[in-house]
């Protein structure tokens, strides 16, 4: 039954529903993730953990940012790994995140947000649809 829960935790973590604001910007930031990954693997090779854990900690924050919870899980884990000093968890991290990376399905929706004057409004890059 565990095993169970684990599939569907994994099948959450790779649905994220991301802001419509980003939609333009996401295939430049997924390219972005990719190479900072196979960056992050030749840093494995060389046992750079310094390396690593800079990137991994930023590509973890990212993830917070745009709302994709598994990529900042997993960052964290590579994080982790690397304050440790742990090679193998490393490379067991490193391998989930970019699977991550190239299996993740985002959704794109318009998010009520407050503007400056405290007014609700639909975040939504067309200023045209923007409603109170």
């Amino acid at each position: 039954m565990e095993h169970g829960n684990n599939h569907i935790a994994l099948e959450t973590k790779l649905q994220a529903l991301v802001n419509s604001a980003l939609k333009d910007i996401i295939p430049g930031i997924l390219e972005e993730w990719r190479r900072e990954i196979d960056i992050m693997r030749q840093a494995v090779s060389e046992s750079d953990f310094d390396a690593v854990q800079k990137i991994s900690h930023k590509m973890k924050g990212t993830g917070g940012m745009f709302g994709l919870s598994g990529m900042t899980e997993m960052g964290g884990g590579l994080e982790t790994a690397a304050i440790n000093r742990s090679k193998e968890g490393m490379k067991k991290h490193l391998h989930m995140l970019a699977s991550y990376v190239e299996e993740v399905r985002m959704s794109f929706n318009r998010q009520r947000i407050k503007d400056l004057a405290g007014k609700s409004v639909i975040n939504d890059p067309n200023p045209n649809n923007l409603k109170e």
